[in-house]
């Protein structure tokens, strides 16, 4: 499981958000658990929320990375491997950087 991978979400979400996107670095590799973030489907990019919620396309569907759902799932919760989004992480990690600013309160 590498940082950036996209597994299918197996649990009872999986209509809302087929996806999730393994945030956490492979520095963490020997936990249990993976921090993962939501992907849902979307119709359109909206350059307004894209800042906080990227849209990348998986198997022919646009998809939007839901930046505040993210969570912490055991690692055997991750259905199979669909793709890396490694060549889209600088949208991923601004995505959470800016979810993670202290100074727009």
């Amino acid at each position: 499981m590498a940082q950036f991978d996209v597994h299918r979400n197996l649990g009872t979400t999986k209509a809302e958000f087929p996806y999730f996107v393994v945030l956490q670095s492979s520095l963490f590799q020997e936990s249990r658990r993976r921090v993962v973030i939501p992907l849902t489907r979307t119709t359109a990019r909206l350059p307004q929320a894209e800042r906080l919620n990227p849209v990348f396309e998986i198997e022919g569907e646009l998809f939007s990375l839901m930046t505040l759902a993210t969570l912490s799932l055991p690692k055997d919760r991750l259905g199979p491997l669909v793709t890396n989004l490694s060549g889209e992480s600088d949208a991923i990690i601004a995505a959470v950087d800016w979810m993670m600013n202290r100074g727009f309160d």
